[in-house]
Order: C-alpha cells, then sequence, then structure tokens
C-alpha cells in the first residue's frame, strides 16, 4: 500500500511553495499584462467609436433642425407675401367697388 498524507500526491512529501523565479513565472505574468492590456485598448476604442457615433448623430439633428428652421422661416416669409399680396388685393378690390358705388351707379 501507498502511504498518502492528504494532497493527493500518494508518495509522502509535501509540496511546499518555491519563491524562485523562473522563466515560466516570467511568461505567464507577461501573457497577463498583454491580456490587461490589449483588453483596455479595445474597450477604449469601443467606448471611442461609441463616442463618435454619438457626436455624428448629434451633429445630423443639429443640422435637420436647421434646415427645419430655415424651411419654417421660408414658408412663413411665403406665407406674409402672400398674405400682404392679397391684402393689397383686396383692398384694390374694395376700391374698384367704391368707384363703382360712386361713379357706375344704375343710370336711369
Amino acid at each position: 500500500m501507498s502511504e498518502s498524507n492528504g494532497n493527493g500526491n500518494g508518495n509522502g512529501r509535501k509540496k511546499l511553495f518555491n519563491p524562485q523565479i523562473n522563466v515560466g513565472h516570467i511568461i505567464t505574468a507577461c501573457v497577463l499584462l498583454s491580456g490587461l492590456i490589449t483588453g483596455y485598448i479595445a474597450f477604449r476604442q469601443d467606448i471611442d467609436m461609441k463616442d463618435y457615433n454619438r457626436r455624428l448623430d448629434i451633429a445630423q439633428l443639429r443640422e435637420q433642425l436647421a434646415n427645419l428652421k430655415q424651411n419654417f422661416a421660408n414658408q412663413n416669409a411665403m406665407e406674409q407675401r402672400f398674405e400682404d399680396e392679397l391684402k393689397g388685393d383686396i383692398k384694390d378690390m374694395q376700391n374698384k367697388i367704391m368707384d363703382l358705388g360712386r361713379y357706375g351707379g344704375s343710370k336711369k
């Protein structure tokens, strides 16, 4: 029968912590560090892209708003011109009706 000390290796020796740093430890640390840096860079790029898209959307909305304001101003100006022309035409018609009443009345 084999001796067991409870750590599952069955040969009776305990594994102790070895404080020496070897190449494997350095490689592991480099891989972890590069993974963290790569993840951070990808995260920042994603945030920057979303920020760029948000700014682009805001710029497009501002442009649309400016176009709507310009269209509204143009439409108001056209309506005002039409209203002024209509008022002028009504005054002309009223004057002509008054002239007809004064000078063109029925003669018997």
